[in-house]
């Protein structure tokens, strides 16, 4: 192997691991965007409601859709159960729970 042609070698892989790094490091932690449990109570609605719209962006629909299924309990989860295991859409959820739940006028 010629010198240049392992020159170009080793500037391949330390710009290949850098682009690797970057993403790695770049790429926000999903592990630590489980949505707060919801069981019914107003009073966590808004806290439910905004943690789930501000991480919302970070996963696919249907990992949305497991999120939202995994926090509801009591009479939030009775107030959408079929939803949760049929719809796959999340926003479809979230509407029937703040139908229920959102007492802003």
């Amino acid at each position: 192997m010629s010198e240049s042609t392992l020159a170009d070698a080793i500037v391949l892989a330390i710009k290949t691991a850098s682009k690797e790094t970057s993403k790695i490091v770049n790429e926000p932690s999903k592990t630590l965007a489980d949505l707060p449990s919801f069981c019914g109570n107003v009073s966590e609605w808004i806290a439910f409601r905004s943690v789930y719209n501000d991480t919302s962006g970070l996963f696919s629909n249907v990992q949305n859709v497991a999120r939202i299924r995994k926090a509801l309990s009591g009479e939030a989860r009775e107030t959408c159960e079929a939803l949760i295991y049929t719809e796959t859409d999340p926003l479809q959820i979230m509407r029937v729970l703040e139908r229920r739940f959102d007492l802003t006028p």
